[in-house]
């Protein structure tokens, strides 16, 4: 049970956030359980929208990084919510299931490419140390480039945010 109502009607905005309930419905096609009980700050979550689309729609990542990133980051911060909204667009996006199945699990991931074993390294490194080693910054520098990096690194920290608001805000899932 979210800790604010959703507000998921337009009729129960104030006038200030009509605009932004509007454009997250134009671009979305809907306002999004995580979204509606954001909208209580609408000018903190018409940023956070804007700044999820460049992420997701806008980065020189690949759509497997990036759902690498979200799922790594929502697992190590146990965030339920967005692990459900990733699942089906990692697996579309070509994460193998058993990846998957490890990354939830907070597990190793043995016998995987060199491409998803440094997005989950790094991302677990940022999260658990809030850094990264030489060796990692190295790794992902010369897999991403000088602009992949520093988006690799946003991305981590957008998920970051994303999962901490979700968790205190108790963000039901989509499907309950």
């Amino acid at each position: 049970m979210p800790r604010l109502p959703e507000l998921n009607r337009r009729e129960e905005l104030a006038p200030n956030a009509l605009h932004v309930f509007d454009d997250i419905v134009r671009a979305r096609g809907k306002v999004a359980n995580s979204y509606a009980v954001m909208l209580h700050a609408p000018m903190l979550v018409d940023r956070i929208v804007k700044l999820a689309t460049n992420i997701r729609f806008e980065s020189t990542l690949s759509r497997l990084t990036l759902e690498l990133i979200a799922l790594t980051v929502c697992a190590e911060l146990d965030n339920q919510y967005e692990i459900g909204v990733h699942t089906p667009s990692a697996l579309q996006a070509g994460v193998d299931p058993m990846a998957l199945e490890a990354i939830k699990a907070k597990a190793s991931l043995d016998a995987v490419s060199e491409d998803i074993r440094v997005a989950v390294d790094c991302a677990r490194e940022l999260i658990s140390t809030h850094r990264l080693s030489d060796d990692s910054f190295g790794a992902a520098h010369c897999m991403f480039g000088d602009q992949g990096v520093v988006e690799f690194i946003g991305a981590v920290g957008f998920y970051s945010m994303l999962s901490l608001m979700q968790n205190a805000l108790q963000v039901r899932s989509q499907d309950s």
